[in-house]
């Protein structure tokens, strides 16, 4: 094993990355660095403190095993030295931050705040003073760099930023091309990427950001990896990973990007029976059996089943060319169902604008920037069981409180949907607690929604084909009283003829906070009740579970277009 000087603790990791198994040995070779008095910085121990390099350096010279038994002894030794200034040598990091289990929960919520910024972890980042960015090189020289570029995660090289600070300005100056990654949202979406300015690189640069250069910066050696020197600019750049990669990136980096749909022209109900039957090949493993209760499969199945009920929203199909949609060939595939899928051809590029208010309802741009078409999916099945059953415990509100005095009805409404029809009989036999969890994880597959519901930037847009009356709520694209068309989902019995789930109306209740009179707790509560019964990692395993089917489904389905399959 060789390994650089590092402080002590990440030393004794490393050492156990060595002879790992029983009756194996070997040697651990440890390559010491320039700490002398003569750098004016710590240019050698960065990221780390001299002082704990140091230190560690003369815990080294001094041994000649760090096996698991001579470690072990090495630890009793330091911390029975008395004064224990030798263990507060060697393991002088004191966290500023530490996370907490209220911290755990916290972070568990990815939903982007107000300003449509993330979720901020770098105060639990041990070197968050010297974070990295990311580069990468492409051939942009003399044009600017495409929209829907994106960098593949093998294309990326970390880079210390104020080493890359520096690298920078020496290039601008030479009129080479470099730009930053932008991901900002609503109005002020731009290009996705942002040329660097002499007089603003030291704005700019800063850590946890992406950069593009032009192949011409150099800085790169193969063998070297980063070495920000111009002149190493003779490496093979990657296949362009567009293609492959486009879906799997752009679906997670931006809040409108629908690239997982991107496919052959398949129905929801073709696609979601895709999804049931990976999920199924996913469940045959044994060791899930173990992990799974009996309650969770029948939660995770009717998910699959129901997840992407929402794609029959006008706002979804109207992301697609209405001409494409309409050919013979494409309904006789699709047998008159929403479509789930379609090809890159059929999608619609041409760019959001504001409409005259006399355009005739056929002819009007239902597109909404920022349209979460799982969201519909949740809220449709809140609405189904509502309508079939009003007082059901999932709508129940707490003891001592009633609708009444909240503006509620004495008395729920009659049933609107049939109770026995065997789509609503399977929502109906939840107990409020599976019902919750079977909500959270058809809104959360895609991870845009997940503990929190609130309106983005995109949702206050007037700029756009069709922006939100004043007065009328809107998040993620669903508005208040949208009309989600009936759409025909997979029986229970996959091999069985799919049901038809009816049409019903949105609703955007339990984006408030508090109790609502028509489902009682708020989607918050929810959310935050099932975290708590289930812990965060639980209910991230879940969730992965069922998005592995989507994508697994989503491959197959790109495989047989391409004929590969």
């Amino acid at each position: 094993l060789y390994t650089e000087l590092a402080p002590w603790a990440a030393l004794v990791q490393r050492f156990g990355r060595c002879a790992r198994y029983p009756d194996e040995s070997g040697r651990v070779i440890w390559l010491d660095l320039d700490l002398g008095e003569k750098q004016p910085v710590d240019h050698w121990a960065r990221p780390y403190d001299r002082a704990e390099l140091t230190a560690a350096r003369k815990k080294l010279e001094g041994l000649d095993d760090v096996g698991l038994e001579s470690l072990r002894k090495i630890k009793e030794e330091i911390d029975s030295e008395p004064g224990g200034q030798q263990a507060e040598d060697l393991f002088g990091y004191d966290p500023r931050f530490v996370p907490r289990d209220k911290d755990l929960f916290d972070l568990f919520d990815t939903t982007p705040d107000l300003s449509g910024a993330d979720v901020d972890v770098s105060r639990f980042i041990r070197d968050g003073e010297e974070l990295d960015v990311q580069v990468f090189w492409r051939e942009v020289s003399g044009k600017e760099p495409g929209k829907r570029l994106r960098p593949h995660r093998r294309e990326l090289c970390p880079v210390p930023f104020h080493r890359f600070r520096d690298f920078v300005r020496e290039e601008l100056k030479q009129g080479r091309g470099i730009w930053r990654r932008r991901y900002a949202t609503g109005r002020s979406r731009k290009d996705p990427w942002e040329p660097l300015h002499r007089s603003r690189v030291d704005q700019a640069v800063f850590p946890g950001q992406v950069f593009l250069l032009e192949r011409a910066c150099g800085g790169y050696h193969p063998e070297l990896g980063w070495t920000g020197d111009p002149r190493h600019n003779a490496f093979d750049l990657p296949v362009p990973a567009e293609a492959e990669t486009r879906k799997s990136t752009a679906a997670d980096d931006e809040e409108h990007a629908d690239d997982l749909s991107i496919s052959e022209w398949q129905s929801v109900l073709h696609h979601t029976r895709d999804v049931c039957q990976e999920l199924e090949s996913i469940l045959t493993h044994e060791e899930l059996h173990e992990r799974l209760t009996d309650s969770d499969l029948k939660v995770l199945r009717l998910a699959a089943r129901w997840h992407d009920r929402g794609k029959a929203h006008l706002s979804f199909t109207a992301k697609i060319k209405a001409e494409s949609l309409s050919h013979s060939e494409v309904q006789q595939r699709l047998e008159g169902q929403p479509p789930a899928k379609a090809p890159e051809h059929a999608w619609r590029r041409d760019p959001l604008r504001t409409q005259p208010l006399e355009t005739p309802d056929k002819q009007r741009d239902r597109r909404r920037p920022g349209h979460r078409h799982e969201l519909a999916s949740a809220l449709s099945i809140l609405e189904t069981l509502y309508l079939a059953n009003p007082a059901h415990e999932a709508f129940a509100w707490p003891d001592g409180l009633s609708r009444t005095d909240f503006g509620g009805d004495s008395e729920r409404p009659s049933p609107v949907v049939c109770p026995d029809e065997p789509f609503v009989k399977e929502l109906n036999d939840l107990c409020r607690d599976e019902f919750d969890l079977l909500v959270y994880l058809v809104a959360a597959h895609h991870g845009k929604v997940r503990m929190s519901l609130r309106s983005s930037p995109d949702d206050d847009r007037d700029d756009v084909p069709d922006p939100v009356p004043a007065d009328t709520r809107q998040a993620r694209g669903v508005r208040d009283g949208d009309e989600l068309p009936l759409c025909e989902i997979p029986a229970a019995d996959l091999s069985a003829a799919g049901m038809v789930a009816p049409g019903v109306t949105l609703w955007l209740d339990p984006m408030e906070l508090g109790l609502s009179p028509r489902y009682g707790a708020s989607w918050r509560e929810r959310m935050q009740l099932l975290l708590e019964r289930l812990g965060p990692f639980r209910l991230a395993y879940l969730e992965a579970l069922l998005r592995a089917a989507d994508c697994r489904a989503s491959m197959k389905n790109d495989e047989r277009g391409t004929g590969e399959a």
